[in-house]
């Protein structure tokens, strides 16, 4: 249990490694805070994809912190400028790292560091789960002690390519026998494209369209690819559709974002907790810059089949319920509870 734990703490640190696998290199950049600012408002504003989602006018930031550098801005005062301009797009997608002091920047990521206090994994595990076990470093499951028809599979993040563990792990729960689950993604930072579709066609109870994709392919603001539907998939074997409870918070974010879409569109599935970060679309390569920072923001657009869009906003939840962090310091996860509360008032479960 105590190496799952580590493990889910320290997944945010593979995420930001994995940004880093492909590079754009300013190689003649001249190493001064005015240019290092300009390359990297330029830059964000002819390939920044939230532009389109945002009542802020990149052109208006930029007038208004520019000025603030000069050629004596020390590299601490430009970070503070950088960072206070970047918070304003609300973003969790849009990072500024300095690798040298391990300094990590994350856009309008006040609420998810609110919500890590209000959710602990190893209370969850100590005080309301039996049967516990974990297929790989990501996801854990078992079943709600005082009720053990009723399954538990926490992930923290979509990271393991072998979807299939999903299905082994509702086996080795004995699904067949379960009358509900829950689902829990609170804190979970995402993971690599593609697999929330494939981790929720284990509870998929058919087709839907859930959301259009584009990507942004040109410098001017709505210049994007033409929109690519994308659907919910089903597992042909191992498949659970009996009342599914869904947990998420505002900490819950990228492809657990686009997990959560999967799992709102199934008729089974009732969605619980606080609003998703609204960080859905998928990152771009990392821009390193001449003084040995890097950067990275949004490349994608993501909208609802009715051509709204989460992003920034947040999933919001069927029914809200939120903890708070005296709570959990107190022995008690009030969302899990109302979770197990709504099963026995709506299916007697």
């Amino acid at each position: 249990m105590k190496n799952i734990l580590k493990t889910s703490v320290s997944l945010a640190i593979l995420i930001f490694a994995s940004s880093c696998e492909k590079t754009f290199l300013y190689e003649d950049q001249a190493n001064d805070p005015q240019t290092i600012f300009d390359a990297v408002w330029t830059d964000m504003d002819g390939h920044y994809s939230g532009f389109t989602d945002s009542p802020l006018q990149w052109e208006d930031l930029g007038n208004m912190y520019s000025p603030l550098i000069t050629n004596h801005t020390s590299n601490q005062d430009l970070w503070n400028v950088l960072t206070e301009m970047l918070d304003k797009l609300n973003d969790e997608h849009v990072k500024l790292y300095d690798d040298a002091s391990k300094e990590v920047f994350i856009s309008g990521d006040d609420k998810a560091e609110q919500a890590v206090t209000e959710f602990d994994l190893e209370l969850i595990a100590n005080d309301y789960l039996t049967e516990i076990a974990s297929p790989n470093n990501y996801i854990l499951h078992g079943k709600m002690d005082e009720k053990e028809n009723v399954g538990y599979i926490f992930i923290a993040a979509f990271l393991d390519e072998n979807p299939g563990l999903i299905g082994s792990a509702l086996q080795q729960m004995d699904y067949q026998n379960l009358d509900a689950l829950i689902i829990d993604i609170r804190t979970s930072i995402g993971g690599y494209d593609g697999l929330a579709a494939k981790y929720a066609a284990y509870f998929s109870d058919g087709c839907h369209h859930i959301y259009n994709s584009q990507y942004k392919d040109g410098p001017d603001r709505n210049d994007f690819t033409s929109p690519k539907a994308c659907y919910t998939q089903r597992a042909e074997v191992v498949n659970f559709t009996k009342p599914i409870i869904l947990l998420a918070d505002a900490a819950t974010a990228s492809e657990a974002e686009i997990f959560t879409l999967n799992m709102r569109s199934f008729a089974h599935v009732i969605h619980m907790g606080d609003t998703t970060a609204g960080a859905l679309s998928t990152v771009g390569p990392a821009r390193f810059l001449a003084n040995g920072w890097r950067y990275e923001y949004s490349i994608q657009r993501i909208t609802n089949p009715d051509g709204s869009t989460f992003e920034k906003a947040g999933i919001p939840p069927v029914k809200y319920v939120q903890n708070s962090a005296e709570e959990i310091l107190n022995g008690q996860d009030k969302v899990l509870e109302e979770s197990l509360l709504y099963l026995q008032q709506n299916f007697n479960i």
